[in-house]
């Protein structure tokens, strides 16, 4: 009996040990973006880039939580605004930082508090392409 009990634990450790492994060799950062192209300019998309509050009225994760908290910093636009989220388990807890802005490009740090703690940086940019406007997530 002392023997399976011993060999049980052992093959225990060792899948605890691969699956350990596993996850070691993944990488640190992964790389996700969408596009779509709208039919307007990149003056008139400027806005929903480079602005919290506009970005939150396309944000698909806006319409999981009608009753998410959210609190603004008194600017929304431009390097520096934030913008803090509460909600439900579909959304959680977090923070966005507008890091820096360039013609066609946002840079917006992440901080993700519950139901884990992270940091990832999300770029929105924006060019024209044809008659329409390129956007990339």
């Amino acid at each position: 009996m002392k023997k399976i009990i011993l060999g049980l634990l052992a093959l225990i450790a060792l899948a605890a040990g691969a699956v350990c492994a596993m996850a070691a060799m993944q990488p640190d950062h992964i790389h996700v973006e969408r596009s779509v192209s709208v039919a307007a300019s990149p003056a008139d998309v400027a806005p929903f880039a480079e602005d919290l509050k506009k970005v939150n009225a396309w944000s698909p994760w806006e319409g999981k939580d009608p009753s998410m908290k959210r609190t603004y910093s008194e600017r929304t636009a431009g390097v520096g605004a934030t913008y803090h989220w509460k909600g439900n388990d579909d959304v959680g807890e977090g923070r966005m930082t507008i890091k820096s802005t360039a013609p066609g490009k946002v840079v917006i740090e992440l901080n993700f508090i519950a139901p884990f703690e992270a940091i990832a940086d999300a770029t929105i940019a924006y060019a024209a392409e044809g008659e329409g406007t390129k956007v990339t997530w």
